[in-house]
């Protein structure tokens, strides 16, 4: 059985503009407003409001993250696997757990191997080894810090940034999703189209 995760925290990004999964400039001349460099900060808002969004709808990161996720227990047997609620996984930073003396231990990599191209990713066992037992008292006794998206200066899915420029753009005509009419304007159906193929799995 997989464990899902349940507690999990964005703990860093890289810096700003590396941040973006588009530049203020791109997104500036995607909603028609060319030069007009005094909106710039509404833009970038904007981008920033289009990437979570995307980000939480897919699991996914756009841009390269560091994720700490906790689980309460480890699976059972050779075949159990911890998930991993973002994607793309690039490295496994370090497991750490409370054992059951109630002591910090760190789980050495020769003990488990990453699974990065699964839906959901995931962290299974290396032949032979078995999983550490844990505190009994600690509710989360498991972190997991991995580093998650894309590499700093290297571009995010094609379709997801697509799907950034188009749902920032949404945002930006109907701010309060609607119309000047004051009829609903639901959100655009191809953005839907472009982030379902890069969706994990198995969340609801």
């Amino acid at each position: 059985m997989p464990i899902t995760p349940l507690n999990y925290r964005i703990v860093s990004r890289a810096s700003a503009p590396d941040d973006l999964p588009v530049t203020v400039a791109e997104a500036r001349e995607y909603v028609v407003l060319g030069n007009e460099t005094d909106r710039d900060t509404t833009i970038r808002n904007l981008i920033i409001s289009a990437r979570d969004w995307i980000e939480d709808a897919c699991r996914t990161c756009l841009t390269a993250t560091v994720v700490e996720q906790k689980f309460q227990c480890f699976p059972y047997g050779q075949w159990g696997r911890l998930e991993l609620c973002r994607e793309p996984v690039r490295s496994i930073t370090s497991i750490a757990y409370t054992d059951d003396a109630e002591a910090a231990q760190t789980w050495s990599s020769t003990n488990w191997k990453l699974e990065a191209g699964m839906n959901p990713p995931c962290v299974m066992l290396k032949g032979g080894k078995t999983w550490p037992t844990i505190s009994g008292t600690e509710p989360w006794p498991i972190t997991v810090t991995y580093a998650a998206g894309p590499a700093t200066g290297t571009p995010c899915r094609g379709g997801l940034r697509d799907a950034v420029l188009l749902l920032l753009t949404y945002r930006h005509e109907f701010p309060s999703g609607v119309n000047r009419s004051g009829q609903d304007v639901p959100l655009p159906r191809a953005v839907m189209n472009l982030i379902s193929p890069n969706t994990i799995r198995g969340y609801v």
